[in-house]
């Protein structure tokens, strides 16, 4: 059973809450997270600043829709962090990190 689409009237603000999503059955958790993940959905932010994550309606819209061109990719992992020695040396750092690599204890 295919669900139309919510227009931009459906929604009593331009901006809707993950919970509001999940309620209409829009979405599941899963898929919000897999997509926000891929990059092909993009949260707006968070109401108030640390709130409920919300969605622009228009970005939700697209989504909905299959659209997956104007999202952002995601933001890349930063690297680990690997502390030198006073020297500058990173050989002892790196040997630990190899080592604990093979299971053993720094």
């Amino acid at each position: 059973m295919s669900r139309p689409a919510p227009t931009a009237t459906a929604w009593p603000s331009p901006y809707v809450t993950r919970r509001q999503l999940i309620a209409a059955g829009l979405a599941s958790a899963s898929a919000l997270d897999r997509d926000e993940l891929a990059g092909r959905l993009v949260r707006f932010g968070r109401r108030g600043g640390r709130g409920p994550v919300v969605y622009r309606v228009e970005d939700v819209e697209r989504w909905l829709a299959g659209a997956t061109g104007n999202a952002p990719a995601p933001a890349p992992l930063p690297a680990p962090v690997v502390r030198r020695r006073a020297d500058g040396s990173t050989s002892d750092a790196l040997a630990k990190i190899v080592e604990m690599g093979r299971g053993g204890r720094p």
